[in-house]
């Protein structure tokens, strides 16, 4: 497998992990005062999640794939043996 595969491979994985994290229910507790502590209801941390997916890592991912393939392609025209 290519570095690029392995990279997308363990991306995939960690999206597919983040986002299977079983919501919590927050029965008889005061969302403001989790709020006050620094954290917000797991529905709100999914919705995040899902926003941060979207709009910052699969854009770096796809940045990170063309960028290889880029580099892949110079490489491949830097050690290519001359013909003729």
């Amino acid at each position: 497998a290519s570095v690029g595969s392995a990279i997308e491979e363990g991306v995939t994985r960690a999206i597919e992990a983040t986002l299977a994290v079983p919501l919590r229910t927050y029965e008889g507790i005061d969302i403001d005062a989790l709020r006050a502590h620094g954290r917000v209801p797991c529905v709100e941390a999914r919705e995040s999640a899902k926003a941060t997916i979207a709009s910052v890592v699969k854009p770096c991912l796809r940045d990170l794939r063309r960028l290889l393939t880029t580099s892949i392609r110079r490489a491949a025209r830097t050690h290519a043996s001359p013909t003729g």
